[in-house]
């Protein structure tokens, strides 16, 4: 996380943190489903313009998360995506969305 802005650091944080963050559940589907639910979801955030969003795929085996991680970053719609930090951890990838206008 050293290449980021201090401003993508704090978004970060806040779609960590934050009670108000939209947010996927995604464990338990295949990958061929959650990318679908993904991309379904990340039109709906960036059409209401959330600065940030939280997505859960668990931890298991680690391979959705790979795949959804993977995915986030040629995502035309995000600016930058990390996994969550302790607590929330291995099981969660939080994003920032792009700016409207700077697709």
């Amino acid at each position: 996380m050293s290449n980021l802005s201090d401003k993508q650091r704090a978004l970060l944080f806040s779609a960590e943190v934050g009670e108000d963050v939209l947010e996927i559940d995604l464990h338990g589907l295949s990958e061929h489903e959650a990318l679908r639910e993904l991309d379904l979801f990340l039109d709906r955030a960036f059409a209401l313009r959330e600065p940030y969003v939280r997505i859960v795929h668990g931890s298991g085996t680690g391979r959705l998360r790979e795949v959804i991680q993977e995915h986030l970053s040629k995502h035309d719609f995000i600016e930058v995506s990390v996994s969550a930090s302790p607590p929330l951890g291995s099981g969660v990838t939080v994003g920032v969305m792009r700016v409207v206008g700077k697709v």
